[in-house]
């Protein structure tokens, strides 16, 4: 995934500081890793390094709201459908660790249902259920819409 972020170098050296214009090459385009690493080089040859913070969720929540207000609606729904995914293993993983379960278990079994969407929806609503005692209910607007 692509992020537009800015060069601290060029930020802190350019005229907006000074009230000037800014310029567009202190902006510059940097992949994410999957370690939420951006690494890239600007137009002035500054190399930068971020780590971004954010759970993949939402980043990939934000791409997909990107995509749709740039009338992308294939690859916004797309986006939108990996945010989820993501925000159900961050779940899964959050109610894991406050229970104390050994990494390498949480891991093996995530590994067992991380390529099938239902499974890990059924893994969702079934934490969510004895994590809150009640059962997960989908929004009646969503549940219209099928």
């Amino acid at each position: 995934m692509r992020l537009i972020w800015p060069c601290m170098k060029c930020l802190f050296e350019s005229p907006v500081l000074q009230g000037g214009d800014a310029a567009p090459r202190m902006f510059l385009r940097a992949d994410l890793d999957d370690d939420g690493v951006l690494s890239a080089t600007c137009a002035s040859g500054h190399h930068s390094r971020f780590i971004i913070q954010n759970p993949k969720y939402e980043i990939l929540f934000e791409s997909g709201a990107h995509a749709l207000l740039d009338g992308y609606t294939n690859e916004a729904v797309s986006s939108f459908a990996v945010a989820l995914e993501r925000f159900f293993e961050f779940y899964l993983r959050i109610i894991c660790r406050k229970n104390e379960l050994e990494q390498k278990h949480v891991d093996h079994s995530w590994g067992t249902i991380s390529k099938q969407s239902e499974r890990q929806f059924g893994a969702f609503c079934f934490l969510y259920m004895m994590t809150t005692g009640r059962a997960f209910r989908i929004p009646s607007a969503i549940a219209d819409f099928k």
